[in-house]
């Protein structure tokens, strides 16, 4: 067992907290291998997601590692973040299939399937970083916008704002 700081069990207790959200109410009927389908036509499967997002959280996830346990060889490291990232993604998977697959009926993962595979659907994958992204930074920039006008107008007068 190895001894962990202060500081190593406070990052993996926020880990921890954040990664065990309340469970979801299941209302669909929808099965799981297409709901596979579904995951995988997005570009959501395991290998898809390693494939993206492998290499970066790797990285991130050694530097973490180093931090808390510096004198940790660097192929000890690796090798234990290698394989936790390879479980998490397929964990993550399959508990999307099942997520999918408890709700959304036949017809509706049917439905999404056949959105994924148009070319609307294509566009909507390849676009939807880029929105999210954009969106991000609009809705930081409005909420600047709105706490500035906000003291503005509550210091209008006020003698304390100066």
């Amino acid at each position: 067992m190895v001894a962990m700081t202060s500081k190593a069990m406070f990052i993996f207790s926020v880990l921890a907290a954040v990664s065990n959200p309340a469970s979801a109410a299941t209302n669909g009927t929808g099965n799981q291998a297409l709901a596979a389908h579904v995951l995988a036509a997005q570009g959501a499967d395991a290998a898809s997601w390693m494939a993206k997002n492998g290499g970066p959280a790797h990285d991130k996830l050694m530097t973490m590692l180093k931090h808390v346990l510096p004198n940790v060889s660097d192929d000890a490291a690796s090798g234990a973040v290698d394989t936790e990232i390879q479980y998490e993604a397929s964990a993550f998977y399959q508990e999307n299939v099942k997520l999918y697959a408890a709700h959304f009926s036949d017809a509706e993962l049917n439905d999404l399937l056949t959105f994924y595979r148009s070319a609307g659907g294509r566009a909507w994958l390849a676009q939807s970083p880029l929105i999210v992204q954009e969106r991000t930074a609009n809705a930081r920039q409005i909420s600047i916008d709105v706490v500035r006008r906000m003291v503005n107008s509550a210091c209008k007068g006020a003698t304390v704002c100066n």
